[in-house]
Parts: C-alpha cells; structure tokens; sequence
C-alpha cells in the first residue's frame, strides 16, 4: 500500500512566529513552493501551488 502522507519532521534555527508566516501565507508559500501559492487555513482548506515557469501547478488540502 503506497501512504497517502509525506511526513517530516526539521528544526529550523528562526523564531516561531517568521516560520508560521512563511507555511501559512500565500506570500510565504509561494517563496518556498513556486512562482505563486493560495490557501485556505481551515480544515479541508486548499492549498495551490503554482510554477509559472514550469506550466504547472499542484493542490494540496489542510487536514489539521
């Protein structure tokens, strides 16, 4: 059976609050995840991630 989940876990050297940013903004997303990022914080939110230079993009959705 393939997992349906990618878990890991990294201690980053930066203050809470600057990580948060960075996984819960489209701003911030988009400088870790491609050209451009969306997301809805509540459960069952999505997430889109788009690489403009790539022609593509991916979908994710928020389960906690």
């Amino acid at each position: 059976m393939i997992p349906d989940r990618i878990e890991r876990e990294i201690v980053l050297g930066h203050p809470v609050e600057r990580v948060w940013e960075a996984l819960t903004t489209a701003g911030g997303l988009a400088g870790w995840f491609g050209s451009r990022a969306e997301i809805d914080l509540r459960p069952g939110g999505r997430a889109l991630f788009r690489w403009d230079e790539l022609d593509s993009e991916s979908e994710a959705t928020v389960t906690v």
